[in-house]
């Protein structure tokens, strides 16, 4: 059993304490005309309790097994340069803060090909003060925010340099023909004769399909490093330039995007020594 011991602010004093639990008690004083009440406010704070855990024993199989499993057949990092430029309505005072994330919305391999399609966006969550005013010299203003999306797309040739993958195998059609027999009455003669003949009423095929696992794509990473500039609204005087506030804000970077090429594959596991 652990006690724990909270730490509180200043005004309150350590009542009792038990097992992870304890109690203070806070007084303030409050002034109404010229007679000062006294009141005393209880207060129970509770720390959640430590659960105890017991090892589970985990059964394995120990004599080796066959199973499917994704097998990493490649590994790369693409570089994708890009260039923004966002504007305002109206001209802002001050940039507060640029948070950026990266979501890929597509990453496809063009089957039989060492072909890959990246789509994708980097949003841009924009914080920033307008309305700006003067108090006591110090300068104060409201926050907005503006989220803003920035699209990238761009096609990469990558080499499969850990393992290549399971080639596909080819469905099949065949075709082939029967004979049928049929009873022919002869013009000539009173008796049957029976004909061999090829039917083209009917289709004989033999139709053998393969359901191959494809290799597929997956993004583990990312990375951009950008330079932005704000770009300022100023107007000219005879004496010095004034600075009006932010109206656009214009970025040039590169975007690493860390990919996997991976394949569902039956692998052998041998058996534990």
């Amino acid at each position: 059993m652990v006690n724990v011991k909270a730490e509180y602010p200043e005004g309150h004093k350590l009542i009792y304490e038990t097992p992870n639990v304890v109690h203070t008690t806070s007084q303030e004083s409050k002034e109404l005309g010229n007679k000062e009440l006294e009141e005393v406010n209880w207060q129970e704070e509770k720390v959640i309790e430590n659960c105890p855990n017991e090892k589970v024993e985990i059964t394995a199989l120990t004599s080796g097994a066959v199973v499917k499993i994704p097998v990493v057949l490649a590994a790369f990092t693409v570089r994708i340069n890009i260039s923004s430029s966002i504007e305002f309505d109206e001209s802002i005072f001050q940039i507060k803060e640029i948070i950026k994330r990266i979501k890929i919305q597509q990453c496809t391999l063009i089957q039989d090909t060492d072909v890959l399609f990246i789509k994708g966006v980097i949003r841009k969550n924009i914080k920033y003060y307008v309305n700006n005013f003067l108090r006591n010299n110090e300068t104060y203003g409201d926050v907005e925010t503006l989220v803003v999306d920035i699209p990238f797309k761009c096609t990469t040739i990558f080499e499969y340099n850990i393992t290549k993958p399971e080639k596909a195998i080819n469905s099949t059609l065949k075709e082939f023909k029967c004979i049928r027999k049929s009873d022919y009455l002869n013009n000539d003669t009173i008796e049957n004769e029976e004909i061999v003949y090829e039917d083209v009423n009917y289709i004989d095929q033999i139709v053998t399909e393969y359901y191959n696992e494809a290799p597929y794509c997956e993004a583990i990473g990312s990375k951009i490093v950008e330079a932005e500039r704000f770009v300022e609204n100023r107007v000219s005087t005879d004496n010095e330039s004034i600075r009006k506030g932010i109206y656009a804000i214009e970025g040039e970077g590169i975007l690493y995007i860390t990919i996997r090429i991976l394949q569902n594959q039956i692998v052998s596991i041998p058996m534990t020594p």
